[in-house]
């Protein structure tokens, strides 16, 4: 970890600080006014990627399990009503 007092870091920092400043400046305006209104998705992207040092995601190493998302909501929205869907009708009462 960098601080004021302590500039230096090790690789692994200075990999993970480059990722964030890329992903930033792919969003950021050209007068960098507003890079504080997109770390927050730039941070809960790069924890939402795989890394290639582990195989997994920062996310679901220290969680243990995958975030939420707008996508993964959906698709298992869908595949409930699916399986709702194609249940067969139970009678819930006697003729």
């Amino acid at each position: 970890m960098s601080t004021s007092h302590h500039p230096q870091t090790d690789g692994q920092t200075e990999r993970a600080n480059r990722t964030i400043e890329d992903a930033l400046r792919a969003f950021v305006a050209p007068h960098q006014s507003d890079w504080h209104e997109h770390l927050i998705a730039a941070e809960f992207a790069y924890n939402n990627s795989v890394q290639a040092s582990t195989g997994f995601t920062p996310f679901y190493l220290y969680n243990g399990r995958h975030p939420h998302t707008p996508l993964s909501l959906a698709v298992a929205d869908t595949s409930h009503a699916h399986a709702i869907i194609t249940q067969p009708q139970t009678t819930l009462w006697a003729d």
